[in-house]
Order: structure tokens, then sequence, then C-alpha cells
């Protein structure tokens, strides 16, 4: 078989942008990720703050509830005007890359952000992982409107972006990579894995000078007495 140097390279040249867009995603999309998982943390020290002073004065627990039920309305609000930031977030970013689910990107955004930290501000729960990868997808959805030149190109770069939400959540690139290809396209292509590895990569590497190299789940190992 004869070697057609000239194609292989013009197959090389045409990943190249595809590689410098991932990194402005990765810049992007782990940018509002870090922002989120602070702003995630400063909610829940409020919390446990609040409720502690609460504990402490019993008074309080009648505006206490008054002022939860104000929140729970507030949140009902932004799910009924904006549904695509109920739940995890993961099914309408696969629906959304599949084309058939849509979602403005920046309402969402701003919606789905500003949700999970009432959220977590009233004492619940909420895990940072769907709301990252979504996120990280809204932002990405965003910025490839200006930077991409096909509808493909856009998908990919979407899901770069929920690639680089999830590493900067848990400084966890690989796992990123993997849900973009596992998740999301259902298969492996050489576009699609240097996109997502440059975006997922990048964004790890803002993460971890933000919050260093803690992790972020520190479990300190029993002790027991000989």
């Amino acid at each position: 078989m004869k070697n057609d140097f000239h194609k292989a390279l013009q197959y090389s040249q045409s990943r190249v942008p595809l590689v410098a867009k991932g990194l402005l995603i990765g810049l992007l999309a782990g940018g509002i990720a870090i922002l989120y998982r602070l702003a995630l943390v400063l909610a829940e020290e409020a919390s446990q703050r609040l409720y502690l002073f609460v504990a402490q004065h019993r008074l309080w627990v009648l505006p206490l509830f008054i002022s939860l039920g104000a929140l729970g309305m507030g949140i009902g609000y932004l799910i009924k005007q904006y549904p695509a930031i109920g739940g995890s977030g993961i099914p309408q970013v696969k629906g959304h890359i599949m084309g058939l689910y849509r979602m403005s990107w920046l309402s969402t955004l701003t919606a789905k952000f500003a949700g999970g930290i009432l959220t977590v501000l009233a004492g619940l729960s909420v895990g940072r992982e769907g709301p990252s990868i979504q996120l990280g997808a809204l932002s990405a959805g965003g910025l490839g409107k200006w930077i991409s030149s096909t509808r493909t190109e856009r998908k990919i770069l979407c899901a770069s972006g929920a690639s680089a939400g999830l590493a900067a959540a848990f400084n966890a690139p690989l796992a990123g990579v993997i849900f973009a290809i596992e998740e999301v396209f259902k298969y492996l292509s050489p576009s699609v894995l240097l996109a997502t590895m440059t975006s997922a990569i990048t964004a790890d590497f803002i993460s971890k000078q933000v919050f260093g190299l803690t992790p972020s789940f520190n479990f300190k190992s029993p002790t027991t007495s000989p």
C-alpha cells in the first residue's frame, strides 16, 4: 500500500485547531465548575453555622421554617421556569448533544448555579458531579457557537465541556474523558479523545491551582489499639 504522507499531514493538522478549542473550553468550563465548587463550600459552611445558631436559640426555629419554605418556593419557581435544571443534569446534557433536548445555555447555566447554591444553603445534600457536568457543557455550548465551524464540532466541544466540568469538580481528568466517551458518544474517535483530554487536563490543572492536591473525599484511616 502506498503511503500518502500529504494526506496524513493534513489529517494531523486538522486536529490542531480542535485541540486549541478544547483548551479554551477547559479554561472556561473548568473555571465555572471551580466557582460552583467554591460557592457550594461557602453555602455549606453558612448552612452549618445557621443550624448551629438555631439549635442554640430555639426562638429562631419558626423564622427558620418560614425561610426554608421561601427557599423551597424559590427553587420550585426556578425549576418551573427552567425545566432543564431539574435533577442531576446528565440526562439533559446527553439529550442536548444527541439533538433531542434544547437548552438556552446562559439562562439555564445561571439558574442551575443559583439553584444548587440555594439548595445547599437550605441544608440539603446535593452532589456536585451532575451539576458540574451540566455547567461545563452549557458553558461549552455557549462558547462553541462562536468558535465551532460545524454541528459535529459543537457536539464534541459540548462533550469536552462536560468532561472539563467533571475533571474540575473532583480533580479527576481521566474520569471526565471516560464519561464523555462512554456515556455521551459510545465510541472512541481521535477527535473526541483529543478534545476531551485537552479540556479535562486543562480544567484539572487550574482546579489544582485553586484547591491543591487535597483529596475531595478525605477519610482518616481508623486506628486500633493493640
